[in-house]
């Protein structure tokens, strides 16, 4: 009886061991990240780009920009 639990234990081990396997970390946040981006090389290529603007209109842009998403006060 001794024999069949000892040889039965060794077996569960080796099936256990086979079953584990090293974790690749960081691979599915890698993959997931391709996934989602639609053309990873976009930063090299618009390096030289500049767009076009009008100086009065950014100004204007630029300075309604804070108060863009706030609700107004009503008189």
């Amino acid at each position: 009886m001794k024999h069949v639990i000892s040889i039965s234990t060794v077996f569960i081990a080796l099936s256990l061991v086979g079953c584990a396997n090293e974790p690749a970390l960081g691979v599915s946040v890698s993959q997931l990240k391709a996934e989602q981006v639609y053309n990873p090389n976009a930063t090299q290529e618009n390096l030289g780009y500049v767009p076009d603007g009008h100086g009065p209109r950014s100004q204007t842009s630029l300075e309604n920009y804070p108060s863009a998403g706030i609700a107004k006060k009503r008189k």
